[in-house]
């Protein structure tokens, strides 16, 4: 029994000391010693084999299928069940409320977060599913929690040590490299591979960083590349602990949405910081609360009365590898991260705009026409086979129409953005019917097309199966 634990001591031990000498030295310092990067193209090249593999069985299953109909019977039910659709789709289906719950894949990705039985399409995607649940739960999810495990512990402890220290530029340096040095430990136990743009247009001190959020991950994305002082609603639990710690050392804001007097509080702060052009930048959330990362709620007014130079941030998670978006009305802190944990990586891309300058406010607080170009962002970045497509970032809803100052030519075009939404509805219903016809116009033809043909009616080919499932 003794020799059992003096040898489950030393693979302790090894396993220790490769986390060390592999990956938290190369992260405290910044650089990488090629691991992520091979993992990662081993990972593209197997979920793009896969999505192959799908598309293929379902093409094959699409031809079946059509083979075996009544072509014109199976015309007129695929119409009514497209009509049908259509319907309970324009009815239940809601702008606001789908960016509250987790993006809809295009193809599988191999976790088992799924109601679809993709993995037994075939015995070697079956076996390379059953290999991804072995690697994500018994080798990635103990690497991963012993790296998240040391990160946060280092970050108590080293905030709550150099917050003993007396207000100087050496506690300032040391403060900042405690939270640059934890975040990138903590970036590395999520597996996280983050691309930054345009890095010349970094938040600079004295300023304001507004980024969109999708979960408490981004502080650890964003932090991976310079330290902010943070500004954010009060937490309980694990996120609490963290909160309590990290301002001994740093001037964050934490605040309580609720009270009014908080948010006087909040903004004379804010003011006092941002005047000094020594101390960090401000970074905010003024979503107010986490979206799925396929679109952008309109921004709160608060952090754009202050009057400072607004450096905005572009913030997308490829969903591809893992679900970024934190439901905290269903998750607690730990399950999530515990989620981010199993899955595969996190890939993710950090777009720095062009800082932003408050203009007369006898005109407006901020005009749409400054902050509208560069938050309307519409990129694909290639990754590896597959594509990363941002959502349009609408500037009238995010930095326009957060105050009533809104300058009467930019009026008509904030309303068609995000005031009337009803008018907005009633097109995509209009759009949805085109479409409709049109599909109609090629059922007609394709079902003339057949009539003309010999008497031997050959089966429904998969394109026109296509042509009536097209969406």
């Amino acid at each position: 029994m003794e020799d059992f634990w003096t040898g489950a001591l030393w693979a302790l031990k090894i396993w220790l000391y490769l986390i060390v000498c592999l990956i938290m030295f190369p992260a405290m310092f910044g650089f990488s010693l090629g691991i992520s990067e091979t993992y990662m193209t081993i990972l593209f090249k197997t979920l793009e084999w896969a999505t192959v593999k799908i598309q293929k069985a379902n093409t094959e299953e699409r031809t079946l299928n059509a083979s075996t109909s009544n072509s014109e019977i199976y015309n007129y039910i695929c119409i009514d069940i497209y009509v049908i659709c259509i319907g309970i789709e324009s009815i239940i289906e809601d702008e606001v409320t789908q960016r509250f719950t987790s993006e809809e894949l295009v193809s599988w990705n191999l976790l088992t977060r799924t109601n679809n039985d993709f993995q037994y399409i075939s015995l070697r995607l079956t076996l390379v599913y059953g290999l991804g649940i072995f690697v994500r739960y018994c080798i990635l999810a103990p690497l991963r929690i012993t790296l998240a495990c040391i990160g946060l512990s280092w970050l108590v402890i080293g905030t709550s040590t150099v917050g003993l220290l007396p207000n100087s530029r050496i506690k300032s340096w040391l403060s900042e490299w405690v939270h640059v040095m934890c975040y990138r430990i903590c970036a590395r136990g999520l597996s996280a591979t983050i691309h930054y743009h345009n890095r010349e247009n970094k938040p600079q001190k004295g300023g304001i960083c507004v980024a969109n959020h999708t979960s408490p991950i981004d502080i650890v994305i964003l932090c991976n590349d310079g330290c902010y002082a943070m500004v954010g609603q009060i937490h309980g639990g694990l996120m609490g602990v963290i909160q309590r710690a990290m301002v001994r050392s740093c001037p964050h804001v934490w605040f309580e949405r609720a009270e009014m007097k908080d948010r006087h509080l909040v903004t004379n702060r804010l003011k006092d910081h941002v005047n000094d052009k020594r101390k960090l930048p401000i970074l905010i959330f003024p979503e107010g609360t986490c979206v799925n990362n396929t679109s952008v709620m309109m921004f709160k007014k608060g952090s754009f009365e202050i009057g400072a130079t607004i450096y905005p941030v572009a913030i997308k998670y490829d969903p591809k590898f893992g679900d970024a978006f934190w439901n905290s009305s269903k998750y607690s802190m730990v399950s999530y991260l515990l989620r981010m944990m199993t899955s595969w990586a996190l890939v993710c891309n950090v777009w720095y705009l062009p800082a932003m300058y408050q203009q007369s406010t006898a005109v407006c607080r901020y005009t749409p026409a400054l902050i509208d170009p560069p938050l309307q962002i519409r990129v694909t970045v290639p990754v590896g086979g597959f594509g990363i497509r941002l959502q349009s970032i609408r500037g009238p809803c995010c930095c326009a129409c957060i105050s009533s100052y809104i300058h009467p030519a930019c009026r008509s075009r904030c309303n068609r953005h995000l005031c009337r939404r009803n008018h907005r509805f009633f097109l995509e219903i209009k759009n949805k019917l085109c479409h409709l016809d049109a599909t109609r116009c090629a059922v007609n033809v394709q079902r003339e097309e057949l009539a003309l043909q010999s008497s031997r009616k050959p089966p429904l080919s998969s394109f026109v199966v296509d042509r009536l499932f097209a969406v």
